[in-house]
């Protein structure tokens, strides 16, 4: 998912990753945000992520600051 500028991209094995896209032949990885289990899926709404996270249920994200994503529910 794309918003702003900003890749959301869930990585099974590490969480979700933020990737500056403003440039398209020069994308930068910008955050991360360790989860535990595997992260499949993100849905924006405002500057918050919802990243479902496997058996670990649904996760919310701050992602106000794109270079440090917080996570709000554990």
């Amino acid at each position: 998912m794309v918003e702003n500028n900003i890749a959301y991209i869930n990585d099974l094995d590490n969480g979700l990753v933020l990737v500056d896209v403003s440039d398209k032949s020069n994308p930068k990885k910008i955050g991360e945000l360790k989860l535990d289990g595997n992260s499949y899926s993100t849905a924006l709404k405002d500057s918050f992520a919802f990243v479902t996270n496997g058996e670990n249920g649904v996760k919310v994200v701050d992602v106000s600051d794109p270079k440090e994503p917080k996570l709000l529910t554990t």
